[in-house]
């Protein structure tokens, strides 16, 4: 990339992938045409943005547990969360493995990251939910830090051994 235009090219076998950031937005924008009806959930493949709630209350969202790799542990749900006038992403390894390979790379290296099992991030709006998960998902130890240090996100990060990290705001029921 280069920096005063900020413009990058590729070869042309090559591409850019926006899927971390392509899903969020897209429910984002979902939503911003729904904005005029006061309760709705827009569910895009378990990457979710709750407006309102239900007559009954908050809008009630499993937490899926995915099976961890060669550990035989998952399936499932860790619980559930309740929730109002928020967004919920999960990032993983899990939707697109072929082998023990998935679609989640170190950029250093090209290989899988695997420190990371799955996580889960709450935020106002999808696309920052969106982007975060995968940021946590990718931050590896780093990411218990990282997620207390940002205020506009809580969460959860679901390490490779099976030991999870949860934020202070993030409350779910097991």
């Amino acid at each position: 990339m280069t920096k005063p235009t900020r413009q990058s090219s590729c070869k042309q076998d090559n591409g850019v992938d926006l899927g971390s950031i392509g899903k969020g937005l897209a429910i984002d924008l979902a939503a911003s045409v729904l904005e005029p009806v006061n309760n709705f959930i827009i569910n895009a493949g378990g990457d979710i943005r709750a407006h309102g709630s239900k007559p009954d209350g908050p809008w009630t969202v499993g937490l899926a547990q995915h099976e961890l790799p060669n550990k035989g542990v998952g399936g499932g749900y860790f619980g559930h969360i309740n929730i109002i006038n928020q967004s919920l992403a999960a990032s993983g390894g899990w939707g697109r493995r072929v082998r023990f390979f998935h679609h989640l790379l170190n950029p250093k290296t090209g290989m899988p990251i695997n420190e990371v099992s799955q996580t889960f991030t709450l935020a106002n709006d999808a696309q920052t939910a969106d982007v975060w998960a995968t940021i946590l998902f990718a931050s590896g130890k780093q990411g218990p830090d990282l997620l207390d240090t940002t205020e506009e996100i809580e969460g959860m990060i679901v390490f490779a051994d099976g030991s999870t990290y949860c934020s202070r705001g993030f409350s779910f029921i097991s």
